[in-house]
């Protein structure tokens, strides 16, 4: 009776190992990945980063927004009252000397204040980009950011050209691009940051 008992139980685990084995594999259904989502070995998704849920179809804001160049892409040819930016015996001299600011707030030291950049133009194309040797990460990404653009004429002396106040991150859409454009018309300051993103 006891090695009867004993075989019954022998019986019954290959049974079920051989049961839970085929039903393993025979009810997987595999899921459409999206987003450049990977099928795994348990008919799931392994999501790339900015994406999760079952088929990685649910966008996840980042945690940080790396910015890694600023480009002036506009700004006014003269002052208000039609003067030059800089008063010199050349029109090349007289194009402005540009210094970049970024602020989180008025309170707090700059996130980033370029060295001047001189002589530059605001003719199409020929606009400056500044790759920055250590990026900006802003990692509060629903936070009113400053930027704004200065004449630099002598050490402390800066004319103020224009700025704008914009957010790095819309929540409603979700969009995450690689290049974020500032401000928009003709005659004003304008900037392109070119961004990347990390979860």
């Amino acid at each position: 009776m006891n090695t009867f008992f004993k075989r019954c139980l022998a019986l019954l685990f290959v049974v079920v190992l051989f049961d839970s084995c085929s039903k393993s594999d025979d009810d997987c259904v595999p899921i459409v990945c999206k987003n450049k989502g990977v099928s795994n070995e348990v008919c799931g998704c392994d999501c790339p980063p900015g994406f999760s849920g079952t088929d990685c179809s649910t966008k996840v804001p980042p945690a940080r927004i790396i910015i890694s160049k600023i480009k002036i892409t506009g700004f006014p040819s003269n002052k208000e009252d039609g003067s030059k930016w800089d008063l010199a015996g050349t029109s090349e001299d007289a194009k402005p000397d540009v210094v970049i600011v970024l602020n989180e707030n008025s309170v707090d030291p700059p996130l980033f204040v370029s060295q001047p950049v001189f002589n530059v133009s605001n003719i199409d194309g020929d606009y400056i980009s500044i790759t920055l040797d250590t990026p900006i990460v802003i990692s509060d990404i629903n936070e009113t950011l400053h930027l704004f653009m200065f004449d630099y004429d002598l050490a402390d002396n800066y004319e103020f050209m224009g700025g704008w106040d914009f957010k790095m991150f819309n929540e409603k859409n979700m969009i995450l691009p690689k290049v974020i454009s500032i401000g928009s018309g003709s005659g004003v300051v304008k900037f392109e940051l070119q961004v990347s993103y990390e979860w």
